[in-house]
């Protein structure tokens, strides 16, 4: 089974158009994340990187902490869309986590259920950029999935994995967040009703709907496209082009057919935002002239 974390393009996407906004550059290598639907899917840490890479090159340590406070509204309307009216915070943070798990992200994001409550939280507890932007995306999500009823509120609890003094930039999220605890995560109380029903709000385990072809778009629109290849992808996933063709042949997926299809609806999306300028089309695709890029269709 072919195991490869991703995560929804739209989130990469939103902080692309905040950057924008604050008429901050980023480098050249994300331009290719702009071409995507909001429904595809991208390696996760492309996210992460993109962040890491914002808070070096801004020179303020607040600056994503500020655009994810942003950004919340803009994730709270896209998220909410999918979500039924829970009657209950705990109730809503139980469907928010079943529908970014079974659609937007295959994360190892866990929720769990006791008699008072639910907790939903993230297991990655190393003191890196991966886990510091983790923790603050289970935070705004969960926030803007809950309606921002998390800030002045004594039904929900905030616990970061690390001391006060690592989490200084985030400190202000809300004034009940605790430190040192194992993981990040956030503990949403039952109703006093919900409780002396002895109310089971977690029915079963949360299945990932993303497939193994989703995990491989995933990877091929983190390559440029020049590069993409059989090999190429082969190497993005961490395996050989051997042991993935076996592994897709069980879906009835060929790596070459999948190479070639994200390579020709890339650059057909790219050629109609381009409104079918085909030098600029193939510029955006990394070539020189017209020329290379109908080479590289030719020989699909």
């Amino acid at each position: 089974m072919l195991k490869y974390k991703v995560r929804t393009a739209f989130l990469t996407k939103s902080v692309l158009r905040y950057c924008d906004h604050c008429n901050f550059s980023v480098p050249d290598e994300y331009d290719k994340y702009r071409w995507l639907e909001d429904s595809d899917h991208v390696r996760f840490n492309v996210l992460n990187d993109l962040l890491l890479t914002i808070e070096r090159g801004s020179g303020d340590k607040f600056f994503v902490f500020d655009m994810f406070r942003f950004l919340s509204v803009e994730w709270g309307d896209y998220f909410l869309g999918d979500l039924n009216d829970a009657e209950t915070k705990a109730q809503r943070i139980v469907e928010y986590f079943e529908v970014y798990k079974s659609n937007y992200s295959n994360l190892n994001w866990s929720l769990t259920e006791c008699a008072t409550g639910v907790t939903l939280s993230n297991p990655i507890s190393q003191m890196n950029h991966i886990s510091k932007y983790e923790d603050l995306m289970l935070f705004y999500l969960a926030r803007s999935s809950m309606l921002n009823c998390i800030d002045d509120n004594a039904d929900v609890e905030v616990m970061m994995p690390f001391s006060r003094d690592y989490h200084i930039d985030i400190v202000n999220l809300s004034h009940g967040v605790g430190f040192d605890n194992r993981c990040a995560s956030i503990f949403v109380h039952k109703t006093k009703e919900q409780v002396q029903n002895n109310e089971r709000l977690i029915v079963s385990s949360s299945n990932c709907n993303i497939q193994t072809y989703e995990m491989m778009m995933a990877a091929a629109h983190c390559i440029p496209y020049e590069l993409l290849d059989v090999n190429s992808l082969s190497f993005t996933i961490g395996v050989s082009p051997k042991t993935l063709q076996r592994q897709l042949k069980k879906d009835n997926l060929s790596l070459r057919l999948i190479v070639n299809n994200e390579k020709t609806n890339r650059a057909k999306k790219i050629l109609r935002i381009n409104d079918g300028n085909v030098k600029k089309t193939a510029y955006d695709c990394g070539y020189t002239n017209p020329s290379g890029l109908a080479k590289s269709l030719n020989r699909m």
